[in-house]
């Protein structure tokens, strides 16, 4: 018996001629062939985003020492940071602490901070220093007033600001406590008295 074989696909075909020369095709199954591909044929695929990664170098910024610049403040500056430090504490006659303070006694409680000894009355503080007028005001000055159509002076106060046309004073009043108020006010503006300067 002749046999031969034709690859088809992936099936054989296998043709049997028998001893009377009679052929019969038989087909059987046969394994898959697969064709390996050359080195050539290889192909490595890679993805890339759309844009390269590229490292991003971001500015150094030098940390330096700024001194810190200290205001150099005179006397008068700090004693009307001193009274400010007073608004809001309700007014009580003869009080020079942080439970309540009169007019007088905002100033004495004021200096005090500064080891300064002043007059304990509005009366006294008024010849304390010497007089000035309302130019020649600056932060730190005394300022009196007689109130409530007394014939002597009754009210002071510490000036905290100058402006063009104003002054503005902290003080103890009777009704709202510490508080600033200014000279442009027409109740101050006519008890108004003097000013005087006790720190030079």
């Amino acid at each position: 018996m002749l046999n031969s074989f034709f690859m088809v696909g992936c099936v054989s075909t296998k043709t049997v001629v028998s001893k009377s020369g009679n052929r019969q095709n038989v087909s059987t199954q046969n394994q898959s062939i697969q064709s390996l591909p050359t080195h050539k044929d290889q192909e490595v695929s890679k993805s890339f985003s759309v844009m390269d990664a590229k490292e991003v170098k971001l500015p150094v910024v030098e940390s330096k020492n700024v001194p810190i610049v200290e205001l150099d403040l005179t006397l008068a500056d700090e004693i009307v940071n001193l009274a400010k430090e007073h608004i809001g504490i309700k007014y009580r006659s003869g009080g020079t602490s942080a439970s309540g303070m009169d007019c007088s006694g905002m100033v004495y409680a004021t200096f005090k901070k500064k080891d300064i000894t002043v007059p304990r009355s509005s009366g006294d503080l008024a010849r304390h220093g010497y007089k000035i007028t309302k130019g020649e005001a600056k932060p730190g000055d005394l300022i009196f007033f007689k109130t409530n159509g007394r014939s002597v002076i009754n009210h002071v106060g510490i000036v905290t600001e100058i402006t063009e046309n104003d002054i503005k004073f902290v003080h103890a009043s009777v009704h709202r406590g510490v508080i600033i108020s200014s000279l442009s006010e027409a109740y101050y503006t006519k008890a108004f008295v003097q000013i005087n300067r006790v720190i030079d």
